[in-house]
């Protein structure tokens, strides 16, 4: 059956597939009328972010409502205030369990709550439009399975650190899935991650050393996992005696069973206790629906960010992680899967779990999924696989026999 096009006479669009041959950027484009779809679609979630933050998020911000959206944003928008008044020396920009770079930063820059989403939006739009010379990727597809995640529009019509998480993340899968290796590119990386967690550019500057060319660890994942998992449980122990813990102690009590496999992973247990952990940092009580039906009742609902936000975010990454496992596109043999596991590890090695702070693992998963690329099912049991020829421009397999 002909595919129905719609064409029209416009400038262009970075959220297309189809390329223009140079010198007609702004003659004779076609697009599928599915292409259309999804980009109202996305025009339509950009237009429900304006609505959050009029109706929501700015009587908030001028004390006229007392909810709460932004998981911390009212934290940074106080502490720039105190920066502006006192100067640098009375906020601590960065430590072991706090950075506010990015956001104190925005804050300053940008100052009001209003420019502050337009800035959001501009990153987030920024980020999907580097992803275009990736190769079999729909930036569209890729922009709402971003948007399916509530986490993406606090991020985009609150002051916060996920937006830079999310810019960071996308630039690394730029920087993995095309020819060039810009040093740039790499240093922007770095940079805006630190803007969101020191943690997401350490881990970065790891992974890129475990699939350097040339490396063992390239070659046998697995070895790089179970040797990761090794470093943290004899390390954990040895780095965090005679700390202070007690301003964990309040997130590690509302957490589900954290106390309990924290006294574990405080006595060389780590290895014992990363599956459980890494499955509450992902999915948090959406594994246990029975709190929806005791504890959950008896909360604050004046608090969006815990009641509701937070767990649509572990709803849609439990969705996408089932979907993704599914099609095969969370082999270790991938770079991104074999990130997403490092990432996992040393994020649940803290002595709390917070879904939100895996968000960049949500963000790769949105990328794997808008990849055009056949690969090997979870179920796939039929014929023999082996890699499409390199002259093919694909990535995936083609089935034999």
């Amino acid at each position: 059956m002909r595919t129905r096009r719609l064409r029209f006479r416009l400038s262009g669009s970075f959220f297309t597939r189809p390329s223009l041959p140079t010198g007609a950027s702004f003659l004779n484009w076609h697009a599928p009328l599915e292409s259309w779809l999804r980009l109202m679609l996305l025009i339509g979630f950009l237009g429900l972010c304006f609505y959050v933050f009029f109706t929501i998020e700015l009587p908030i911000r001028l004390y006229q409502s007392d909810l709460r959206l932004g998981a911390d944003s009212h934290t940074y928008f106080a502490f720039a205030e105190a920066l502006r008044r006192t100067g640098a020396h009375h906020v601590e920009f960065l430590g072991l369990g706090a950075n506010f770079i990015g956001p104190i930063l925005m804050a300053l820059l940008l100052k009001t709550p209003f420019w502050v989403m337009i800035g959001n939006m501009a990153l987030f739009l920024f980020a999907i439009a580097m992803c275009s010379p990736i190769h079999n990727l729909s930036r569209t597809t890729l922009a709402l399975l971003l948007a399916l995640n509530a986490t993406t529009l606090v991020s985009l019509v609150t002051l916060n650190k996920e937006i830079f998480a999310l810019v960071a993340s996308l630039l690394l899968c730029r920087y993995l899935y095309t020819e060039s290796k810009s040093k740039l590119l790499l240093a922007a990386i770095l940079v805006i991650g630190l803007m969101a967690r020191w943690e997401q550019s350490a881990i970065t500057l790891l992974f890129l050393f475990f699939r350097r060319e040339g490396s063992f660890f390239r070659r046998h994942p697995y070895a790089a996992i179970l040797l990761l998992i090794a470093v943290i449980s004899v390390a954990y122990p040895l780095v965090l005696k005679g700390v202070d813990l007690s301003a964990f102690t309040d997130q590690a009590q509302s957490a589900n069973r954290v106390p309990l496999v924290d006294q574990v992973q405080s006595h060389y247990g780590f290895a014992l206790v990363v599956i459980p952990k890494a499955l509450l940092s992902l999915f948090g009580v959406i594994l246990t629906p029975t709190y929806f039906l005791t504890n959950y009742l008896h909360q604050d609902f004046t608090d969006l960010a815990n009641q509701y936000i937070i767990h649509l975010h572990c709803l849609a990454m439990l969705i996408l992680f089932v979907i993704a496992l599914c099609r095969g596109r969370l082999r270790m043999s991938r770079p991104l899967p074999f990130f997403m596991v490092l990432y996992l590890i040393i994020t649940s090695a803290n002595p709390f779990t917070q879904p939100r702070y895996e968000y960049p693992i949500y963000v790769l998963l949105c990328f794997e999924l808008a990849l055009r690329e056949w690969t090997p099912g979870l179920f796939h049991a039929r014929g023999r696989l082996s890699p499409l020829p390199a002259e093919t421009g694909s990535l995936g397999y083609a089935e034999e026999g």
